[in-house]
């Protein structure tokens, strides 16, 4: 996909797609039917999985390769820093953590639009 489309693009689709997962649990948490919850939950773990995969494979792609270790270090310090606070987040009442996971997509797919790829060592 990063071969034809560009990494904002992927990005966009992935994290959409996550937060129509996570709007569709807000809407059917409640519901009678215990089939909808998995299909959501499994929506929204494909969004997660292929916005970890297209932010893994595209840093060559968004920054100068003398740059790309310590950008690796930076998102894992950052990531590891917010990671603390998912326990919590989790024990939260119901549907509290899903409305943090949505808008977590939703300010995700509104940064992941002002992303700029190098093209060539010219953009530099």
């Amino acid at each position: 996909m990063l071969s034809r489309k560009s990494v904002s693009y992927g990005l966009t689709l992935s994290y959409s797609s996550s937060l129509v997962a996570g709007v569709a649990y807000l809407t059917f948490y409640q519901t009678q039917t215990p089939m909808v919850i998995p299909i959501i939950v499994t929506l929204s773990r494909i969004g997660g999985s292929m916005s970890f995969n297209i932010g893994y494979l595209s840093v060559a792609r968004l920054f100068p390769t003398e740059f790309v270790a310590r950008v690796f270090g930076v998102v894992n310090l950052i990531a590891h820093l917010i990671t603390v606070g998912a326990p919590m987040v989790a024990e939260i009442a119901d549907p509290t953590p899903f409305r943090v996971f949505s808008a977590n997509a939703l300010v995700a797919i509104i940064v992941c639009r002002y992303l700029v790829e190098l093209k060539d060592t010219e953009d530099l």
